[in-house]
């Protein structure tokens, strides 16, 4: 056994909003002193991706702050403090091995609290046979009676420190199954939402990225539609009770989120108008002033009773096994799925006797919340059927997103206006902030009617959606009969 070396160092790993590096197998570590990124595949992902070969252009902030990477924001995960000493050891054969015997502790991001792992033995062969290594680790397991890890460091530390993995993916134990009845599905996709509101706070709180506000109120929404959808099995009045919580909490979401949209869509377009001036200092301080008082009133929201009762609520009825009695007999999932989708899909048919160029924006607004629900519908059940009805579900999206952006600026001209209102009864508006709101409107009128023009071309091609979603619906198309 030769010298030892001891290395005592601290480091965060990063990774996108969505957990993209997560799911490739792939991590990425910035270490502290000296400033360094280092990339690393999974230990038990042999799948992983090939390791990408450049780094973010600037050093691991001291601070855990987001950094940028290909056009992507990378956010902190989990901070790692490890202090370990290395042996090397040199086989008979030649061979050499690394042993390390060290302690690991984990922490949240920007966090000052320290959580402690146990002892840490790992043993690595810098070049060689890997059945060698094979060997004497299982010679070392055994002799000291040691426990393998039982996921990667990244996976470890966040049980350690009760933290949901990059991109919060759904538990598998949330998945529907065919013979589901219809109340434990809904109490499946309420149990989704609550995980996905659970996973997104800290986040939001943090303001680390716009999407976990974004990703909050999402699932706001689909549990409002949930408790809709099945109420009847869950118990009608409780579930209206809960619905009316979860539309406080999605307003105070909306305010932050609308300003966001606003934030992006201006800049956007602010680059579209060729030899127009950048954003006007009044205008640019006034949106983040209104979304920084947005931001306190949601965030002392989030941190409230009022939104921790209503979680609790939220997961007391997706667990409660009893129920009102049913008021007719019991179905399963797999059986009632049909009828519902199609019943969403027959609201948007009523529509289409009407010719898109006389809807106004309001009824515009009216058929994007029922792609909404026809989209949310299609989605609590995807783990029923095949890939042609996911392929389905995407070309609901395609629809509300056209439908979507052209409520976007609707909004965005009504905020426009009352900006430049609340600017002129402080002390008058600047002259080239009026001149921007002008143009800025134009051009949104123009995205409007852009808008209008691909939602006809698409309002063309509804029915074939129709006939699409229902020809995936039929029997033996689901993954049980690919299988």
């Amino acid at each position: 056994m030769e010298a030892a070396e001891d290395e005592v160092w601290q480091g965060t790993y990063y990774d996108t909003h969505s957990g993209s590096l997560f799911r490739r197998g792939i991590r990425l570590l910035g270490i502290a002193d000296p400033a360094q990124w280092r990339w690393f595949r999974a230990e038990l992902t042999p799948a992983a991706d090939t390791l990408p070969d450049e780094v973010p252009a600037a050093p691991p902030p001291p601070d855990d702050t987001p950094v940028e990477w290909r056009g992507q924001r990378l956010l902190p995960v989990l901070r790692l403090s490890v202090r370990r000493r290395t042996h090397h050891l040199t086989a008979r054969s030649g061979q050499v091995f690394h042993l390390s015997f060290g302690e690991a502790a984990f922490a949240r991001p920007m966090a000052r609290e320290w959580t402690a792992g146990p002892r840490l033995v790992c043993l690595s062969v810098p070049e060689g046979q890997e059945s060698e290594v094979a060997v004497i680790g299982s010679f070392l397991r055994d002799l000291f009676r040691l426990k393998p890890l039982p996921q990667d460091l990244l996976v470890y530390g966040l049980d350690v420190v009760d933290a949901h993995l990059p991109g919060a993916p759904v538990p598998a134990r949330l998945k529907l199954k065919s013979d589901d009845t219809i109340r434990q599905a809904g109490q499946k996709l309420l149990s989704r939402q609550a995980f996905k509101m659970q996973a997104n706070i800290e986040g939001a709180r943090m303001d680390l990225d716009p999407e976990f506000v974004h990703d909050i109120r999402v699932a706001t929404r689909r549990a409002r539609f949930a408790l809709r959808l099945f109420g009847e099995e869950l118990g009608r009045t409780e579930a209206e009770a809960l619905r009316a919580e979860l539309a406080w909490i999605a307003g105070l979401l909306g305010q932050v989120r609308d300003l966001d949209i606003m934030h992006w869509n201006i800049h956007r377009y602010t680059d579209e108008l060729a030899g127009r001036p950048a954003v006007p200092t009044a205008i640019r301080e006034h949106m983040q002033s209104a979304r920084n008082e947005a931001l306190a009133v949601l965030n002392e929201a989030l941190a409230g009773n009022r939104f921790a009762q209503m979680l609790n609520r939220l997961e007391r009825i997706a667990a409660d096994e009893s129920g009102p009695p049913p008021s007719e007999p019991v179905r399963s999932v797999i059986e009632a799925a049909p009828p519902l989708i199609r019943a969403a899909m027959a609201r948007l048919q009523r529509w289409l006797k009407r010719r898109p160029a006389e809807l106004t924006p309001a009824q515009l607004h009216r058929i994007r919340i029922h792609f909404k629900r026809l989209r949310y519908t299609c989605e609590f059940f995807n783990d029923l059927f095949a890939e042609a009805f996911t392929a389905a579900i995407g070309q609901c999206v395609d629809y509300q997103d056209c439908l979507g952006e052209h409520q976007d600026v609707q909004v965005a001209e009504t905020k426009l206006r009352e900006m430049a209102q609340q600017l002129a009864s402080v002390g008058g508006i600047p002259p080239e902030a009026l001149i921007f709101v002008g143009s800025m409107i134009q051009r949104l009128d123009g995205v409007a009617r852009d808008c209008r023009r691909i939602f006809e071309k698409r309002w063309k091609q509804f029915p074939r959606l129709i006939a699409d979603i229902d020809a995936s619906m039929e029997p033996g198309t689901g993954p049980e009969a690919a299988d």
